[in-house]
């Protein structure tokens, strides 16, 4: 399995490169969708209009 992932996505320069770049846009993506919904846990039935 570790050969695998070596071979396919960490080999070459180009593909770590875009491994990388898609990883941190699925977990930015994650962690956003987390601190939402932690954000409307913590404030629910709090009115924020003024």
């Amino acid at each position: 399995m570790a050969s695998f992932l070596y071979n396919v996505l960490f080999k070459r320069s180009s593909t770590f490169t875009v491994t990388i770049l898609v990883s941190c846009f699925i977990f930015e993506r994650g962690l956003d969708l987390v601190a939402d919904q932690i954000f409307e846990q913590v404030n629910q039935g709090v009115c924020l209009n003024t």
